[in-house]
């Protein structure tokens, strides 16, 4: 996310852009999230599991 809006910061420094479209950054801050989150549930899950 850091990464595209650096490239958006860059873009309006060099005039190339005179708006700002931040839906890729979002979005990948949802896959983030997303991410975390699956992680968080897989550990939790292999937590509870007894194998003895």
């Amino acid at each position: 996310m850091k990464k595209s809006y650096d490239k958006i910061r860059e873009d309006i420094a060099k005039n190339n852009k005179d708006i700002i479209q931040f839906a890729a950054p979002l979005m990948w801050s949802h896959v983030e999230y997303a991410n975390a989150l699956i992680a968080r549930f897989e550990a939790d899950v292999k937590g509870s599991i007894s194998y003895g």
